[in-house]
């Protein structure tokens, strides 16, 4: 049996449809915030996805490694749109194209990750690779996205921050993929701040904020208030990436201390959240 969080719903499909028009009618401006990355950290981040995706598609993944996958592929696709601009427009709105394709290949409807879905991911990760080809650059809504892909909003969540302990022959961990236990064993100096790592985790943080503006909590949709609730916690979840994505850009001349207290309090944003909006 599938886990919760690696299954492609009507109902989650559903959700994410209803989140769209419930932002469309009166939460439009959640969306105005972009996760924007400095310094060319898109395109890094994108390029270090791309490496990783190659190495899980080496051979066919197991069904519980699919959701690293899609979400990994739905990170490429917003870093992308949000790259979109000037000489390489083009090439950018291919890599989205191609990342979003290869999210709504990788599907598990039968329990299981079945061959031709195997071959349809790899023949999309190959055109991901390329980046050529042609693409629309209109802005695609962050909740389209998701609701092509069949992704709701705790299955993203998992999917980016708590992917399986290895994913193929890959340690996720050293990856950089379980963000989640990086940015709380950093927090708590359990382990040195590499700085690499914490602003990889940051700006990953920054991303998934503008897909969770996108794809509310269902108990945040009850009323305004909790609404307000949830997108002051995601902003301010954005906020702090930023600060430590700064922070950790200075590279080696990074305050590793300055960087263990911006991770702290991240990851106090973060459990805040989760106090009030519990996952499934």
């Amino acid at each position: 049996m599938r886990n919760s969080w690696i299954r492609r719903s009507a109902g989650g499909v559903g959700l994410v449809a209803a989140i769209c028009i419930t932002l469309a009618a009166s939460h439009s401006g959640a969306q105005d915030t972009k996760a924007i990355l400095s310094d060319g950290a898109a395109v890094k981040m994108i390029e270090m996805d791309i490496a990783f995706l190659e190495k899980t598609l080496e051979k066919k993944p197991k069904a519980a490694e699919i959701a690293t996958i899609k979400a990994t592929a739905l990170l490429i696709a917003l870093n992308a749109q949000n790259s979109m601009a000037g000489a390489d427009a083009t090439k950018m709105a291919a890599i989205r194209a191609s990342a979003l394709n290869l999210a709504k290949s990788a599907n598990t409807d039968s329990g299981k990750f079945a061959d031709a879905d195997y071959m349809a991911t790899k023949k999309a990760f190959t055109e991901l690779k390329a980046g050529s080809g042609g693409g629309d650059k209109q802005p695609i809504p962050v909740a389209k996205m998701t609701e092509d892909s069949g992704v709701d909003l705790d299955w993203l969540m998992r999917g980016a921050y708590k992917p399986p302990a290895k994913v193929g022959s890959i340690d996720t961990d050293k990856a950089g993929r379980q963000v989640e236990k990086n940015i709380k064993d950093m927090a708590a100096k359990k382990k040195p701040v590499d700085v690499a790592l914490a602003t990889d985790a940051a700006n990953r943080t920054i991303v998934v904020g503008e897909f969770t503006l996108a794809m509310p909590h269902e108990d945040a949709k009850k009323n305004p208030a909790k609404m307000k609730q949830w997108e002051e916690f995601t902003k301010e979840m954005m906020k702090v990436g930023k600060e430590v994505a700064a922070e950790g850009a200075k590279g080696a001349k990074a305050d590793k201390a300055e960087l263990q207290r911006r991770l702290s309090k991240l990851d106090g944003t973060c459990v805040a959240c989760h106090e009030v909006f519990k996952a499934k």
